[in-house]
């Protein structure tokens, strides 16, 4: 328990990263702690660095941190200060992020109208979740897919995923979102005027 891993479910680290990240450990072990980027992927041959995650937390020696901050309050905090990239290190190890790609239609619109009931409780409207129907809900997730799928700039050879995903990926159906992002796949036209950004993100 001296470093604590926030993972959500559809995270994974490469097992070529396990060594290289032990070693960053024990760099910073002197940090509260370490921020790494975040590969989104919809389709598994294109990603996008979504964000850079402040996921490793040393707890050992800051007990007092918490998963408390941001919007969706969630995100690390130091006695009330959100930790970013901007005050703890951060590394070129990425978090690989599998979102929602193995899901369908019926199983992603009954999450994310479960989603919009919970925001709904807690700040008193639906923000852009749609609603609590699983159609409604579903339609503003896929609107907002659509936005963040034309930044998915990068390509990547399926053989470079992680081993533990590699074998759901090569078994995607057409039912699942991964397979095509239910037709954005071969449809999406790629905003290139997101590259120079998005290469900053991923190498600086």
């Amino acid at each position: 328990t001296d470093w604590v891993m926030r993972m959500d479910l559809d995270y994974f680290i490469h097992e070529n990263d396990i060594k290289k990240l032990k070693t960053y450990l024990k760099k910073y072990e002197e940090y509260p702690a370490i921020v790494l980027p975040q590969y989104q992927f919809f389709t598994p041959d294109r990603y996008q660095i979504k964000t850079k995650l402040c996921l490793l937390l040393n707890k050992g020696k800051f007990p007092n941190i918490k998963l408390d901050g941001g919007t969706d309050r969630m995100l690390a905090t130091l006695d009330g200060k959100l930790l970013t990239y901007k005050n703890v290190p951060q590394i070129k190890i990425p978090i690989w992020q599998y979102d929602s790609m193995f899901r369908t239609k019926e199983i992603i619109g009954t999450d994310r109208a479960r989603f919009a009931r919970a925001w709904k409780r807690t700040f008193n409207d639906y923000g852009d979740r749609g609603g609590d129907d699983p159609i409604l809900a579903f339609e503003a997730w896929y609107e907002m897919i659509k936005v963040r799928y034309a930044k998915h700039l990068f390509k990547i050879k399926l053989d470079k995923h992680p081993i533990f995903i590699s074998n759901k990926i090569k078994e995607l159906d057409s039912s699942q979102f991964g397979y095509s992002a239910f037709g954005l796949k071969d449809n999406i036209k790629l905003n290139y005027f997101e590259y120079p950004r998005e290469l900053k993100k991923k190498y600086f």
